[in-house]
């Protein structure tokens, strides 16, 4: 993923650069700092392999879909039943 990739997640989602960050735990004396954001989209700030996974795990749980086309997997999970298990 690179920053490109995470402005369009982010813009398609309706998601606000302050709530990704604080979704993701980048604070600033308690506050979302969106700055951090800003720097993965403009190539300013390196977007790591767990970093794209925390994204996708943000957007997994945000909108119950997830977007793992962009990191690579062609499939996408649509929804999730709670309380089952398969052990």
């Amino acid at each position: 993923m690179n920053g490109a990739d995470l402005k369009k997640l982010r813009n398609d989602h309706g998601v606000t650069q302050d709530q990704l960050a604080d979704g993701l735990g980048y604070t600033t004396k308690g506050d979302p700092n969106g700055s951090m954001i800003a720097r993965m989209e403009n190539g300013h700030a390196a977007i790591n392999r767990r970093l794209e996974l925390a994204i996708i795990g943000f957007f997994f749980l945000r909108q119950n879909s997830c977007p793992l086309r962009l990191a690579g997997c062609p499939i996408e999970i649509t929804h999730i039943q709670q309380g089952s298990s398969d052990a």
